[in-house]
């Protein structure tokens, strides 16, 4: 909602480090971010935006993560197995409301590690990254079934040594962004 009202912002004299609202806009929705991956040539498992419960009633390659437009920390990513769990879902979705406009990601389970990754940013230059693995259960859990990516671990990289925290160095209240995908070649 900050990122909507910048000029009120403004008025009140409140800073923030919340970037504009088109480019939030951009990636914040995964219908949004999956097209933006898309225009900007970045891979991603095979993606299909599902419009309508019917789309989801008919899908046939398992498994698959659906995906809710909006969600954080995994809320709103189911991982179906088969025909009928996917019938289940969309059921639910249609009864909870689930089908809005943009309708559902449903993407393509890839073998292989989950690999996540923050980045901080100054316009035109990456400032530090931070890549962790995700092994997508928690711990005493059996295999990951919930899309979820509990139990990271960092990676060692060798990024920038500039400051990661906001307002110093060359950061300067810079907000970071993250994003997932198994570490697999797509």
């Amino acid at each position: 909602m900050l990122a909507a009202c910048p000029d009120r912002l403004a008025a009140a004299r409140v800073a923030t480090v919340v970037p504009d609202f088109a480019a939030l806009a951009a990636v914040q929705d995964k219908v949004a971010a999956h097209r933006t991956l898309d225009r900007v040539g970045l891979p991603q498992p095979p993606t299909t935006v599902v419009p309508e419960a019917d789309g989801l009633r008919a899908w046939e390659v398992f498994p698959a993560y659906v995906k809710l437009p909006i969600g954080t920390a995994s809320r709103g990513v189911v991982r179906v197995e088969d025909g009928h769990q996917a019938r289940r879902l969309a059921d639910e979705l249609t009864a909870d409301g689930g089908f809005g406009p943009g309708g559902v990601v449903v993407q393509v389970a890839l073998d292989g590690p989950l690999v996540m990754g923050q980045v901080r940013v100054r316009p035109g230059r990456l400032v530090a990254s931070t890549p962790t693995c995700g092994c997508g259960r928690a711990p005493g859990e059996g295999p990951a079934t919930s899309g979820r990516s509990t139990c990271r671990r960092s990676v060692t990289t060798s990024p920038s040594s500039a400051p990661t925290s906001p307002g110093t160095g060359p950061c300067r209240w810079t907000p970071s962004w993250s994003t997932g995908t198994p570490a697999t070649s797509m």
